[in-house]
């Protein structure tokens, strides 16, 4: 707790600093996250990706917020978009495949799941989400 409340401090005085960069208020909304803050994570997220449209990893941040919140639809959308950034990073598949299966989308799961597994075959989350649904 006492780190996340640090991290929150560190970047509270950078964003005091320099309003305009947008990493601060990333990992702002980590922090805010990590504390419980989901609401306040998001509104965090909103401004970092406001400050800089073009890192796939705010709108995956933002995807795991709305996840927290129940926007299934929303968190979606943005792992569909980090992935049309990064489609080489396998952590995006895994994620909207869980938001799939959630949804009950077993199907679409499946592809997501086994994508994440194609690019990181070593990863034993990927690979352990996959065959749960293949049994």
């Amino acid at each position: 707790m006492q780190d996340y409340e640090a991290s929150l401090a560190s970047a509270d005085k950078a964003i005091s600093l320099n309003e305009n960069l947008d990493y601060a208020y990333y990992q702002r909304s980590a922090a805010k996250m990590n504390l419980g803050d989901s609401k306040g994570a998001l509104e965090d997220i909103n401004t970092a990706i406001s400050k800089n449209y073009s890192n796939p990893e705010y709108f995956s941040e933002r995807g795991i917020i709305k996840m927290e919140l129940n926007d299934l639809t929303g968190a979606l959308l943005d792992f569909s978009y980090a992935i049309s950034m990064n489609p080489e990073n396998p952590e995006y598949y895994y994620l909207r495949g869980r938001v799939w299966e959630e949804k009950g989308n077993i199907v679409e799961a499946k592809k997501d799941y086994s994508m994440a597994h194609h690019l990181d075959p070593e990863n034993e989350v990927y690979l352990e989400a996959l065959s749960k649904l293949s049994n």
